[in-house]
């Protein structure tokens, strides 16, 4: 195996070994933290209702609620520290699918980066087509080959990708792969760009906007579109390039011996 190829290969196994890794820390940080949710919300409604109930006769010492009923009347204050523990524990698991949802999102680009950069080390030829009008300079030019002006330009190409959407990122590697058609690297899955398109707006709400106020909707399927997602990118160069795994370098990145 040349170098080349080594290296490539030692890429293309830290990512599946790193998706593999994150995807199964993802599932787990969803459902221990549910998990614990319900082990604390008896306990979480008792704090609350200690708090109304020392709260609710000061507001009203301090002319803050206005009927002094409200202040003693204990069905009240029980009602009330429901509401509030509803909200926080409704609250609390919204914030944790937008996590889930935004890091495993993260994830698959992350992924993709790498799987786009494979190929520019196995098949550089296949980017001549992104650069071949590229302008430079004569400074530039000065004392370098082809091949050499070719690569640079390459390397500045994939770097500004890198700042582009998942979505061009995406199109970009069917085009360099070529799926025959009807290719199915994963089993019932079929690429969609406008459900990732989807997700990605989704993604960004949650990172720049704000957390929805419920529970993401089936939260599960955009999971497992993700991750089935991310599995089809790393069928793509498998296929195009007969990437595999190297089982030396895999138990290298999961930090352990075969």
């Amino acid at each position: 195996m040349d170098s080349t190829r080594e290296r490539a290969t030692g890429m293309f196994t830290a990512v599946m070994s790193r998706f593999m890794s994150n995807d199964a820390q993802i599932a787990t940080f969803v459902r221990l933290t549910k998990d614990g949710l319900n082990s604390i919300t008896p306990s979480l409604a008792r704090s609350n209702l200690l708090y109304v109930q020392a709260t609710f006769p000061e507001f009203f010492r301090k002319n803050i609620l206005l009927n002094e009923d409200f202040a003693h009347d204990e069905e009240v204050h029980k009602k009330a520290a429901g509401d509030m523990t509803a909200h926080m524990i409704r609250g609390t698991i919204t914030t944790i699918e937008a996590a889930a949802l935004a890091f495993a999102h993260s994830m698959s680009e992350a992924a993709l980066d790498d799987l786009l950069e494979i190929t520019i080390l196995v098949e550089p030829a296949a980017w001549s087509q992104y650069v071949a009008r590229r302008k430079v300079s004569l400074s530039d030019v000065a004392g370098k080959s082809k091949e050499e002006l070719e690569s640079e330009a390459i390397r500045d190409y994939f770097l500004q990708l890198k700042k582009e959407s998942i979505l061009k990122k995406a199109d970009h590697l069917h085009a360099i792969c070529k799926p025959p058609p009807g290719f199915m690297g994963v089993t019932a899955y079929t690429y969609s760009r406008d459900r990732l398109a989807q997700v990605d707006r989704l993604r960004q709400d949650i990172l720049h906007r704000q957390i929805p106020d419920t529970p993401i909707a089936d939260l599960d399927g955009l999971l497992e579109f993700n991750r089935k997602t991310t599995m089809h990118f790393i069928s793509l160069v498998n296929n195009r390039y007969d990437m595999r795994i190297d089982p030396n370098k895999w138990f290298q990145q999961q930090g352990k011996k075969p």
